[in-house]
């Protein structure tokens, strides 16, 4: 090799990291502090290419320096290298070595608190991508501790990242909206433009998830207009996918579409692969809803690939889900439940009980289209059990009554009984009153089971609210209410 005698060449890494282990502490640290100040000073078409290995170098070299203040210096040049990589790597959506610098850098105590706080908030967001969630209250809280009087927009940014990260999640949308009001007053007050279009997009979001949608078009209008202003592509690009799921609800496919090819475009431009990876997604929803299942399943797997490649893993997971339903639209039922499976398993494994409880529903719901009632009703059980333990009263209901319709269809009347009874009480403590189905289908069952009273009070209820049903099956409500009150009397 020509260029032997100017470098040393190590066969095994383990050899290289003996030598360098007998080099003296004090030693070690100047050389690290020679090769970071050579690197920084070469001129480089991209700087922050190095940030990474330059805030190494800095680190090494102020462990074993004698002068405090040189050990100070170098823990400052650290935290300044640490925060270009940290952002350098969010960008490109290295989430691993984005977390990795924002530990350094909020375990570096000679950085500004600003930085600190900013590391804390991104660490918690790389958590959330990696399906590290039980670190993420840990990391919003070491923010929480660096607020202070003098920067209340370190609370303003703090509160987007607690809401997307802590209250979405958990469905608590009146606190996030409480903070998120909070969040835009801060940011408006301290001129803070970019923070301000990023709260407004948050509320579009809440808006979004309590079926609000005029409001949400309204929130992600505001938002897009000021991420044009401030040139912030990345922005942008997420307030016009919002706004095509929005065109998308209300049935303006075309202006979805357009939304979403804008949003992919300017995210393939700035290399956004995160943003890409959403995009793609959601055209792959429109494209299913509109009867091109194809088309849609080629986008699925493009952003399936994607999602896995970045590492995130609850992309991944919602993929998976809109990826099996499209299967379900076309009657590939088994592929359907393989894709919901394991989905469920990274909820499981990510901590999301929520989003647990909606896998084990999609898979135990595609069972039974394939008439597999032995796997599909103790699957669709579990998901009903995992909404009550969350207080979804609602949804637990909902999935009680299904399984109640499932069991009639078998003739199971000590299971129907079993599941309209929970699907009652489940509606009493969501403050939702039953329809008539459900009550007549109850007084019915009760009934036979010599339960008069409680088939009584079914048979009164569903008589109340269905005047235009069946006349037959009325009739029989009525005999079932007269001898439930007969039974009381005896």
């Amino acid at each position: 090799m020509g260029y032997a005698e100017n470098a040393y060449l190590f066969r095994h890494a383990m050899m290289r990291l003996a030598a360098y282990e007998l080099q003296p502490p004090l030693e070690r640290s100047e050389l690290h502090a020679h090769a970071f100040a050579i690197i920084e000073a070469l001129p480089h078409d991209d700087p922050d290419a190095f940030a990474f290995e330059l805030a190494g170098h800095a680190r090494d070299a102020a462990l074993a320096l004698p002068d405090e203040r040189k050990r100070q210096q170098m823990s400052e040049r650290e935290a300044g290298w640490l925060n270009r990589a940290m952002q350098r790597a969010r960008t490109n959506n290295n989430y691993r070595i984005a977390l990795e610098c924002a530990e350094r850098l909020l375990a570096n105590e000679a950085a500004e608190v600003a930085a600190r706080h900013g590391a804390a908030i991104l660490g918690a967001e790389m958590c959330a991508s990696l399906g590290e969630f039980p670190r993420v209250p840990e990391l919003l809280k070491r923010a929480e501790e660096l607020h202070n009087d003098a920067d209340p927009t370190l609370r303003a940014n703090w509160i987007l990242s607690h809401v997307n990260a802590v209250l979405l999640p958990k469905r608590e949308y009146d606190n996030a909206i409480a903070l998120i009001q909070e969040s835009l007053r801060i940011s408006r007050d301290a001129g803070e433009r970019l923070t301000e279009a990023r709260a407004t997009g948050y509320l579009g979001n809440v808006m979004a998830r309590l079926d609000r949608r005029k409001e949400a078009i309204e929130c992600y209008t505001k938002s897009e207009a000021l991420f044009r202003e401030l040139n912030h592509m990345r922005g942008l690009s997420t307030s016009r996918g919002n706004l095509g799921l929005m065109y998308r609800y209300f049935g303006d496919n075309d202006n979805a579409e357009s939304a979403y090819r804008e949003a992919l475009r300017i995210d393939r431009e700035i290399g956004n692969r995160e943003g890409i990876a959403r995009h793609l997604g959601n055209l792959g929803v429109l494209y299913r809803e509109t009867r091109r299942e194809q088309q849609a399943l080629e986008l699925f797997d493009e952003c399936g690939d994607l999602f896995r490649e970045l590492g995130d893993r609850t992309g991944w997971m919602r993929n998976a889900i809109n990826h099996a339903t499209c299967y379900e639209s076309i009657g590939q039922f088994h592929r359907a439940v393989a894709l919901y499976q394991s989905a469920e398993r990274i909820a499981v494994e990510c901590g999301l009980p929520h989003d647990t409880a909606d896998c084990q529903y999609y898979r135990g719901a595609a069972l039974l289209r394939l008439n597999d009632t032995v796997r599909g009703e103790p699957v669709m059980e579990l998901s009903a059990l995992g909404y009550e333990k969350q207080g979804a009263a609602r949804e637990a209901a909902e999935v009680w009554e299904e399984l109640a319709e499932s069991a009639a269809a078998r003739e199971e009347n000590e299971a129907v009984l079993r599941y309209t009874t929970a699907a009652l009480q489940n509606f009493k403590a969501a403050g939702i009153d039953p329809g008539f189905g459900l009550l007549a289908r109850h007084a019915e069952t009760a009934l036979g089971a010599d339960r008069f009273s409680e088939a009584a009070q079914a048979a009164r209820g569903a008589l109340e609210i269905g005047s235009n049903e069946d006349p037959i099956r009325l009739a029989m409500l009525k005999a079932i209410a007269k001898k439930g009150q007969a039974s009381s009397a005896t």
